[in-house]
């Protein structure tokens, strides 16, 4: 598994590894269905691309592009966080942008350049948790 996923008060986080690998997919969206059913609501999505991962090969985009659909239904929206800065950042903000275009339709997913960003300073919708209290969960389960 390339990488880890946390559920915490109305948000479920994903940070990617090094290498997003196809299994994962099919993994975290099993483990996002699990936590949205656990918290009975729609969750806020986080998903971080660290500095050091790498863009997601086609197979890869492709899989989640199809996946796209069900991992949806369990949010009311998604942020996609990529830190970092320079070419390898925009590598895979296109390989956002070429999932999103082999999804069956338009989903609410935003981008930003940090967790901080993404929860505190210019959250992309509302947030039902204290966001203060969740970035201090995550810092420290060092996800973020």
């Amino acid at each position: 598994m390339s990488y880890q996923s946390c559920a915490v008060e109305g948000l479920f986080v994903v940070r990617w590894g090094k290498s997003p690998s196809l299994p994962d997919v099919e993994n975290y969206a099993r483990d996002l269905a699990a936590a949205r059913a656990k918290q009975g609501r729609p969750l806020v999505g986080l998903f971080i691309m660290p500095p050091d991962s790498a863009a997601p090969d086609d197979s890869f985009r492709k899989a989640q592009a199809k996946k796209l659909p069900e991992i949806m239904e369990n949010l009311t929206y998604a942020v996609a966080v990529f830190e970092g800065t320079g070419f390898i950042s925009s590598l895979k903000r296109s390989a956002l942008v070429a999932i999103l275009l082999l999804a069956p339709k338009k989903y609410s997913i935003h981008v930003r350049s940090t967790v901080e960003e993404a929860l505190l300073f210019n959250p992309a919708g509302p947030i039902n948790f204290d966001a203060k209290r969740t970035l201090a969960e995550l810092k420290r389960r060092e996800l973020c």
